[in-house]
Order: C-alpha cells, then sequence, then structure tokens
C-alpha cells in the first residue's frame, strides 16, 4: 500500500511506497555492433573478445528497460565449427539506472541477472536469448546482431521515497 508522511515544519513532504518483490515476465529485443578482436587463432581453436554495443526495447509495454542502451563484452571461442560465448552486459534505460547480466551464448543461448543500480538493485532473475539476424559483417573484424531475450527479474521488497 502507499503510506504518506506530512511534515509539520518546512521539510519536504515525501511519499513512501511499499514496493512488494513481484516476478515479472519480460519481453525485450537488442541489436548491436561489436567489435572482434583475436586472442588466439590457433589450429581447430579460434579465441576472440568481443566489445558490443548497441539498443534494447520492450516488446511487451512492461517498464523495465522501455527503450535504451547496452554495452556487452566477452569471450567467443569456435572450436570444430561450434561456437561458444561468455560474457557480461550493461542495459542503461533512459533514466541512466542500470542492471547488469552474466551470459552464455550457445545453442541455447541464458542470461542471468547479477545487479543493478537504483530501481534494479537487488534484481534477480534470467531468461533465454535468441539470436534473429545472421549477417554478413558491414566491416571485417566486427559483427552486427538483433536477438530477443525472454525470462523473469524480481526485485526485492524495499521502501521508496518520493519527494512531493
Amino acid at each position: 500500500g502507499t503510506v504518506t508522511g506530512v511534515q509539520t515544519c518546512a521539510l519536504p513532504i515525501f511519499a513512501v511506497h511499499i514496493v512488494k518483490a513481484e516476478e515479472v515476465q519480460f519481453d525485450r529485443f537488442a541489436c548491436g555492433s561489436a567489435t572482434l578482436t583475436p586472442v588466439s587463432l590457433e589450429k581447430g581453436v579460434k579465441t576472440f573478445s568481443f566489445d558490443m554495443k548497441g539498443i534494447s526495447w520492450d516488446n511487451n509495454g512492461e517498464d523495465f528497460t522501455g527503450a535504451g542502451t547496452m554495452h556487452c563484452v566477452g569471450v567467443l571461442k569456435i572450436l570444430g565449427g561450434e561456437k561458444t560465448s561468455n560474457g557480461y552486459c550493461k542495459f542503461m534505460d533512459s533514466e541512466g539506472t542500470r542492471d547488469y547480466e552474466y551470459t552464455k551464448i550457445n545453442d541455447e543461448s541464458t542470461f542471468t541477472y547479477i545487479g543493478g543500480t537504483g530501481k534494479y538493485e537487488g534484481i534477480t532473475g534470467g531468461g533465454k536469448s535468441t539470436t534473429l539476424t545472421k549477417v554478413k559483417p558491414i566491416v571485417k573484424g566486427t559483427f552486427q546482431s538483433c536477438a530477443r531475450g525472454t525470462g523473469t527479474w524480481k526485485i526485492p521488497e524495499k521502501m521508496k521515497k518520493k519527494e512531493k
């Protein structure tokens, strides 16, 4: 519920909202461009680091990240034609609030939330990601991609103050 506190002296008035931890389903799209840097090009195994920047937006109208920006870094390994990747991503919404996730990319790409700032502090959850585009890179040593991520997130119960 909502509790409103009224101050009798010249202090601001605050509305205190108790936010309950509810699991929320999300459906998000993200597109970006990455630079690949070779780490090892040994026979049979190729390893690259990547640095991707792009945008993300919601598909279900929920106020998760709305429209925002993202930055992902990680390592891509190609062994016997099979690609696997691990990395970390930071998403920032239009208010500048961030959430962070650990991403494991393979045939069943998964991600897990590991933290956040502001309204995403204490975020938990995760989901699966599916690559939507496979295009030829515009510049050698890069790749461009769009993906759809679905899953759930949860933020612990906490008190939030809003100045009136």
